[in-house]
């Protein structure tokens, strides 16, 4: 597949650098010194045992230096905070908009935290296209192409946005990130997967700080 990660923070990284590595054809948009970074020295990801470095990643800086080649994407990743995702959606609307009308849409996977993301990607492009996820992954940035994994269980839940989302298309994104070396999952219900990994989210997170303890003690 050709894919579009839009957002070069550490779950972009993460996704399109494993996507790549296993040789998907992958654009990653980002800032533009990240751009150059990873055409410099690759993108690199580290756990505690190892390191792989990326170089067949294309990072851009822009999206419609992302659209410039004409060819359309079969994918496109959303992984930036959910405050930019309006920013996002509407930059992606112009550079769809700026290339041929009868061009193929790409189909859109949110992988954000937090509700409602998926909702306005609707508002874009239809339910039918418009697919639902959660990593469960932490993942830190320590350079501008360097993240690191503490706890590479790599656990994904995809969910689609409509009935209306062909099967055969569901199946096609969950195969390539299972064969990146993620713990992908199909749900049945987007509302139900979101809220989960929100409340989940809140327990690890926020109330961990809250109380001084760790996520572990919390859940048990």
């Amino acid at each position: 597949m050709r894919i579009l990660v839009i957002g070069a923070g550490a779950i972009g990284c993460l996704v399109g650098g494993k996507l790549a590595w296993v040789g998907e054809n992958v654009t990653l948009v980002g800032r533009p010194h990240f751009a150059e970074a990873v055409a410099q020295n690759g993108l690199r990801i580290r756990t505690a045992d190892d390191e792989q470095i990326i170089r067949t990643l294309r990072a851009v800086g822009s999206l419609q230096e992302a659209f410039a080649t004409g060819e359309p994407y079969d994918l496109a990743i959303i992984t930036v905070k959910s405050y930019d995702t309006a920013t996002a959606l509407e930059e992606l609307n112009g550079a769809l908009n700026a290339i041929d009308p009868a061009q193929k849409r790409p189909n859109i996977l949110s992988l954000q935290n937090g509700v409602g993301n998926e909702e306005a990607i609707v508002t874009l492009i239809g339910a039918q296209q418009t697919i639902a996820g959660t990593l469960t992954t932490p993942v830190s940035v320590h350079g501008p192409t360097l993240i690191r994994i503490d706890r590479p269980s790599y656990t994904m839940g995809l969910s689609p946005g409509s009935p209306e989302l062909p099967i055969e298309t569901l199946t096609a994104i969950h195969d390539a990130l299972r064969n990146a070396g993620f713990n992908a999952k199909i749900y049945k219900n987007a509302q139900g997967m979101k809220w989960t990994k929100l409340l989940m989210n809140m327990m690890g997170n926020a109330i961990s700080a809250i109380l001084d303890r760790p996520p572990s003690q919390l859940f048990a």
